[in-house]
């Protein structure tokens, strides 16, 4: 079994754009990131799997060194409830997985994540982008 840090053992901790932590994606997340993958599948995977089942978007992911020199995977997921959007942070470490909520996030990676979802948004908009990709496909 992994060992997971989970924020929402702190009820009374509030995020900027969620109401709280105990936000059921953000708890359909955590559920799926310890009962999700197994030891032998890829930490990414393992990732991508729970932020679908959570109804989220894995936007991107990151390595990070840690303090040890090992290195760490990190990814961004946007979770979506209620007509809100929040981000999520989730970081690889020694003894399983750390969860961050928005206001944890480093507010220049959280600005990385808001312009990524902007171009994409952009990006899906346009009909030009969507065609040719479309026509790349046949």
């Amino acid at each position: 079994m992994r060992n997971v840090f989970y924020l929402s053992d702190f009820p009374d901790r509030v995020t900027k754009r969620c109401d709280s932590a105990f936000a059921l994606p953000r708890l359909e997340l955590e559920m799926a990131m310890e009962l999700g993958g197994s030891d032998s599948q890829p930490w990414i995977e393992i990732v991508r799997e729970a932020t679908a089942a959570a109804g989220g978007e894995l936007l991107f992911s990151l390595p990070s060194p840690d303090p040890d020199g090992e290195i760490r995977q990190q990814a961004m997921i946007r979770l979506h409830e209620d007509e809100r959007d929040c981000l999520v942070f989730v970081c690889e470490n020694e003894n399983g997985y750390t969860i961050r909520d928005e206001h944890q996030i480093d507010p220049e990676l959280a600005e990385f994540a808001q312009a990524t979802i902007k171009v994409l948004q952009h990006l899906s908009s346009d009909d030009r982008v969507i065609g040719g990709l479309a026509g790349a496909l046949h």
